[in-house]
């Protein structure tokens, strides 16, 4: 029997440890690949997380945009779209890694492949170089054997023989083992590329449902803001109103205000003619008796004038608040058409919130979509549980294989084992070929060893049968799985066809609610155009009103400014005229300095004698009074007489009745008292006599007060006892008309005297004054 030369079984051992490193390197690619798998399943786990987080926050979007208490912020729109970038970046980025990782195991895999197509070449080189050289050896063992024995020896070929069907049944199990290792390493590539069409598929659905979600999202928001800026704008607007109502009531109060103070300022002039009337006729009665006293007439003319043009302004300023009054009532008008504005812009805003309505409709309708969305994505999961059990079905499969090829790796062990025994009978038998003479003699032991030899191939040949059954139980176990898998890629398959078909329903869906999305869309920019333009009405309208009330407002102010100014002149003018008149005279000397000092004291000299003249009006008037004073004091005399007349008079008659005497008792009484009052004026003008010419006239005024008062006690008084005595038929009539005509005569000396003095005292005060402008004036000039 030929032995195998140790080059070939260096080769043999070489290709079986690259067989081995090669079944190293499957399984770790495999731990790669199921660890990627497992990152990939855990950044999707992440990311489910992050779609149900978005989802969760765009139902509390939803609430909140229900109850419209409050619209989220715009920092937050802004972080939710960057964590969607992030994402997608995210996802872009994995999905370049994994088909980056994905051409990289396919390029290791066709490279494995092409190298395991070489090294079956090599060995099938091999196999073919060892059956040409066992073919050789047998050529020259049968040619030795011819030439140096006489007899062949048939048990030795036979054994031979058996030996090269062993190694071909090893050489066919070798064979067998490598296409089965082809065979796992396809089905590897078949399950890795399934794996990654699933992944890619679900990939592309989830980045499909991620888009829908975010277009609804974005959807949402823009109506949310929307939304918003209609409310805002509604507020704004009532704002406004609210700004322009008040200032409306401003307004109004304002003219309220000046009507109630023009009212009052016509009070005052009704007033102030009352008095002018009175004046006027005072001033008509007393033309007569003070012809000296013109220049203040004309003066008093001259203030009536001023005094009728005020008038005059007064009415004009009534007539425009009149017309101001009529602006306020349209401005009114205005405002209850702006109300009915308001009114319509409510209803269309209770249109708006109806299309609110019904795009929460529209949401909870994509809600629902959404919710088959979810559907989707469970069914999705289930699918891919069931892909995870086919892939731990596939690993426990794979560990089957590796436990089978350990097995086959033992049973392999001991064919080489065999194969040493084999190769030692070898050497024995050329070792008892060279020895023939020994081998003729020891014949009986080779014989038994013949048989132990046959035992030993009795044994290998059941292993051999062994190892078929355990083949064959493989290839069955290996059949099964395959069907398994094939059942399970259909299954696959079938859900991914159902997933598509999903896909089409929900991207329809999708189309349908984009379509009612943009036609609420151009509903809602619509009415946003139409709110806009009423409210730049509206806006217009109130500035324009708010202008014309400012304006208004100003107007009134000033006049009202105007009124008060011009009444406070009226007020002092009265007081005043004479006074301003004479100080900017003197301004207007003081002025022209040097060139008017000599008018300046001409001026003066003429006050003086003007000075002088009233002076010696103040002695004409105060003897005069005096005069007067002692006529009635005379008369007063005399009806004291004539009043003690009556009353002895009465007295005589007072036995007749008790009448009678009551009333001399009571008219003596009061007689006594008159007559008492009467002569203390006397004593008092006696006493208090005048120091200077004011103050005496001031006096003789009092004095004369008082004795008119008296005088017209003591004429009532002698009144009733005249009337008395007339009853009775006792009394000379002619002193009655005398007492009358007295008393009639008192009362005009004394309020033409009042008058005198009054005016007197006026211009003594002006020159007063004047002196000492003047004297002040001079010093600063010569400085």
């Amino acid at each position: 029997m030929a032995s195998i030369p140790p080059e070939v079984q260096n080769e043999i051992t070489r290709l079986k440890n690259e067989v081995h490193a090669k079944e190293e390197t499957l399984n770790q690619l495999k731990l790669k690949t199921k660890a990627f798998v497992d990152n990939m399943r855990g950044e999707l786990a992440t990311e489910k997380k992050k779609v149900t987080d978005l989802e969760e926050q765009l139902k509390h979007s939803k609430e909140v945009a229900g109850n419209a208490t409050q619209a989220q912020p715009l920092t937050e729109l802004e972080a939710l779209k960057k964590e969607v970038a992030m994402v997608t970046h995210r996802e872009n980025e994995l999905k370049a890694k994994a088909k980056s990782f994905a051409d990289n195991m396919k390029a290791q895999l066709q490279a494995e492949k092409d190298k395991s197509q070489k090294l079956e070449q090599v060995v099938q080189e091999k196999t073919a170089a060892l059956a040409l050289a066992q073919t050789t050896i047998a050529s020259s063992n049968a040619s030795h054997d011819l030439l140096s024995l006489d007899d062949p020896l048939p048990s030795n070929k036979e054994e031979l023989a058996a030996l090269q069907i062993q190694l071909q049944a090893a050489k066919e199990q070798l064979g067998a083992m490598n296409e089965h290792l082809r065979a796992a390493e396809a089905m590897a590539d078949q399950r890795a590329q399934d794996a990654l069409k699933a992944q890619t598929e679900l990939e592309s659905l989830r980045c499909s449902s991620e888009q829908q979600l975010e277009r609804l999202r974005t959807e949402i928001n823009e109506l949310k803001s929307k939304e918003e800026s209609l409310v805002s704008s509604l507020c704004q607007q009532k704002s406004s109103q609210g700004s322009a109502e008040v200032a409306f009531a401003e307004e109004h109060s304002h003219l309220q205000e000046a009507i109630a103070k023009n009212q009052e300022m016509m009070h005052q002039l009704q007033q102030y003619k009352i008095e002018n009337e009175h004046l006027q006729k005072q001033l008509q009665d007393k033309d007569f008796q003070l012809e000296q006293l013109e220049s203040y007439r004309q003066k008093a003319e001259e203030n009536e004038e001023k005094v009728k043009e005020m008038a005059g302004k007064l009415s004009s300023l009534q007539s425009q608040l009149q017309t101001k009054s009529e602006e306020a009532v349209k401005s009114c008008v205005k405002c209850d058409e702006m109300k009915i504005e308001l009114t319509e812009i409510s209803a269309l805003y209770e249109k708006v919130n109806i299309g609110r309505s019904q795009s929460d409709i529209q949401l909870a309708e994509a809600q629902t979509a959404l919710n088959s969305l979810q559907s989707v994505q469970q069914n999705y999961t289930t699918t891919k549980e069931r892909l995870d059990e086919v892939s731990k079905q596939n690993m426990e499969l794979n560990e089957k294989i590796f436990q089978k090829e350990s097995e086959v790796n033992n049973l392999k062990s001991d064919v080489q084992k065999l194969t040493s025994e084999v190769s030692a009978l070898q050497d024995q038998v050329n070792a008892s070929r060279s020895d023939s003479s020994s081998r003729r003699q020891q014949s009986e032991s080779l014989q038994a060893e013949k048989q132990s030899v046959e035992e030993a191939l009795c044994e290998i040949q059941r292993k051999h049968s062994e190892l078929q059954k355990k083949n064959q139980e493989l290839l069955a176990s290996i059949e099964s799985t395959n069907k398994d898998n094939n059942e399970k890629r259909q299954k696959a398959k079938a859900l991914v066809i159902s997933l598509t078909n999903e896909k089409q329903t929900l991207s329809e869906a999708r189309s349908e609610l984009q379509k009612e999305v943009d036609r609420l869309r151009m509903e809602l920019n619509q009415r946003n155009v139409e709110n806009e333009r009423r409210l730049k009405q509206l806006n217009d309208e109130n500035n324009q009103k708010i202008a014309q009330s400012t304006s208004n407002l100003q107007s009134l102010s000033e006049e009202i400014a105007t009124l008060k100014q011009t009444i406070t002149i009226v007020q002092e003018s009265e007081k005043n005229q004479q006074r301003a008149k004479e100080l900017a005279n003197a301004k207007r000397e003081v002025e022209d300095s040097n060139k008017k000092r000599l008018a300046a004291k001409a001026e003066t000299q003429k006050l003086a004698v003007e000075l002088e003249t009233v002076q010696k009006c103040l002695n004409h008037l105060s003897e005069n009074a005096n005069t007067n004073c002692a006529a009635s004091i005379r008369k007063m005399t005399q009806l004291q007489e004539r009043v003690s007349e009556a009353l002895h008079v009465l007295e005589k008659r007072a036995a007749a009745s008790a009448n009678g005497k009551k009333s001399q008792s009571a008219s003596s009484n009061q007689d006594d008292i008159e007559v008492e009052d009467l002569r203390e004026p006397e004593t008092a003008s006696a006493r208090d006599r005048p120091t200077s010419p004011t103050q005496g006239a001031k006096k003789a005024e009092e004095s004369i007060a008082q004795v008119n008062q008296r005088l017209t006690l003591l004429v009532e008084v002698a009144e009733k006892l005249c009337d008395m005595a007339i009853e009775q038929n006792e009394v000379n009539l002619k002193d009655v008309v005398i007492d009358k005509v007295t008393q009639m005569f008192t009362q005009c000396f004394s309020e033409k005297l009042r008058g005198a003095y009054a005016k007197v005292d006026e211009v003594a005060d002006s020159l007063l004054d004047s002196n000492q402008s003047n004297n002040n004036k001079k010093p600063g000039v010569k400085s």
